[in-house]
């Protein structure tokens, strides 16, 4: 598990005396892990050398409020009306995040993320928090749930529900006997 979380840029080769070579390491895990280890770096009919390697991951300190999107019951007429719901993201890291969004194909439905939207760290100045406008332009009676998958750094997913319901337009009387 340990050896795809940490990437070695070269294991081997060979070195001419007087000459340097550098070797990256980079440290990308999948989920939140804790690393120490020992690095060794052998020189054949030489010395070898041992080097502590340590680090943790977590996930980012992200949060999306509110988590689930309700756009409830949404009239449905023959000119739909649009309607946006701000979703908003804070970012409680000590780092900026980027945030890319995955969102099933509809053709009622937009998060009007732009791309490669990079998110400063929190730090109690509301101009920091990113709004997310999500766009609503419903032509069709029914529910509908959507998940709107929120990729913090190229690889933690964050998720968001989507829901409402379409429903048709009803008038009633108050007083049908009035009718006359």
């Amino acid at each position: 598990k340990m050896a795809s979380a940490l990437i070695v840029s070269q294991e081997n080769g060979t070195i001419k005396k007087n000459e340097r070579v550098v070797i990256d390491l980079h440290f990308q895990p999948l989920k939140p892990v804790k690393l120490q280890s020992i690095l060794e770096v052998a020189i054949v009919s030489g010395p070898t050398y041992k080097f502590d390697v340590s680090g943790i991951a977590m996930h980012p300190q992200i949060e999306l409020k509110p988590s689930t999107i309700n756009f409830d019951s949404v009239l449905v007429t023959n000119h739909p009306v649009t309607i946006t719901r701000e979703l908003q993201i804070i970012n409680y890291d000590k780092q900026i995040l980027t945030i890319e969004c995955e969102l099933p194909n509809t053709d009622f439905l937009d998060v009007k993320l732009p791309p490669g939207l990079s998110v400063m760290p929190y730090d109690n100045d509301d101009s920091r928090i990113a709004k997310i406008p999500i766009v609503l332009n419903l032509r069709n009676l029914g529910r509908f749930n959507h998940t709107a998958n929120f990729i913090i750094n190229g690889n933690h997913v964050v998720k968001c529900d989507i829901k409402g319901e379409g429903v048709p337009l009803s008038v009633e009387l108050e007083n049908p006997q009035d009718i006359d």
